[in-house]
């Protein structure tokens, strides 16, 4: 974020995505500063017919490597597995950059399988780029 105005759109975005069904964000706020907030985790891509969703996150470079982030997608994956959920997922996407380790490295440590390279899937900065793809399925899901 570059503002307080970039802060807030991103707010009400994420917030049209609940109001229309089709996503739920998370903030991650650091433990001993609950008003500061270092990322985010959620689905979006949420497909109530085919029981699908698409996990997203992102967290601030200096909490990298600590074990928030697997522990914070751990909680969301039970949480979607859960007759909680509203959904009742049955299929959890995730897309990295191609050379993305850490996430990558994330994804298969929480038991996501590795499905192929998604061509030209993203566009940013001017440019087409190549996403990895990876699921998780219901019965495949082992708390690590």
């Amino acid at each position: 974020m570059r503002s307080i105005a970039e802060a807030e759109e991103l707010v009400k975005t994420r917030a049209s995505l609940f109001e229309r069904g089709i996503g739920i964000r998370w903030a991650l706020v650091e433990k001993n500063n609950q008003d500061y907030v270092i990322g985010s985790c959620g689905y979006y891509k949420l497909n109530k017919d085919d029981h699908s969703a698409e996990i997203g996150y992102d967290l601030n470079s200096a909490y990298w490597r600590q074990g928030l982030m697997t522990e914070a997608l751990i909680t969301v994956i039970e949480f979607a597995y859960s007759e909680a959920f509203f959904f009742h997922l049955n299929r959890i996407q995730a897309v990295t950059y191609l050379d993305h380790e850490a996430s990558i490295g994330l994804l298969k440590k929480l038991g996501f399988q590795e499905e192929g390279i998604r061509r030209e899937a993203g566009y940013w900065k001017g440019k087409y780029h190549n996403l990895r793809s990876f699921s998780l399925l219901r019965r495949e899901w082992n708390n690590p």
